[in-house]
């Protein structure tokens, strides 16, 4: 029962949405092989990361950009709902998905968790290339 040591390693590295993800290699140490190819995740996760509207376009177009890399990993996105219906300045989760969409991804909830805010759970999602 529990966790148990496999072996391996685990690699992280924040991405700029706002800069080509061909040109974002962060250096790692030598412990872990060097250099870290965002073009080379097994999987994505992404937590919390997209709250406004102007953050939508910018997060799913990096997160695609991965998804279409040599390993076609999938994205864990995980985000709690924030906006109202009438909100000019929050993100809908269900817009997010929408762009995923209609970049050429499948997406599933595959979780929802209550959260501190009556009405608006934490939903999480499973994305994947659907080409």
């Amino acid at each position: 029962r529990g966790a148990r040591a496999r072996g391996g390693s685990v690699a992280a590295m924040a991405l700029d949405w706002r800069e080509p993800i061909g040109q974002q290699q962060s250096v790692a140490s030598e412990d872990f092989g060097g250099a870290n190819d965002p073009l080379e995740a097994e999987v994505i996760l992404a937590v919390e990361t997209v709250w406004l509207i102007d953050l939508i376009r910018p997060f799913v177009d990096t997160a695609v950009a991965v998804m279409r890399g040599s390993r076609r990993p999938r994205c864990y996105f995980i985000n709690g709902e924030r906006a109202q219906a009438d909100s000019k300045s929050f993100a809908k989760m269900a817009d997010v998905i929408a762009a995923f969409e209609a970049s050429g991804c499948s997406t599933r909830q595959i979780h929802e968790a209550p959260s501190d805010e009556p009405g608006k759970p934490t939903k999480v999602f499973e994305i994947a290339l659907l080409r």
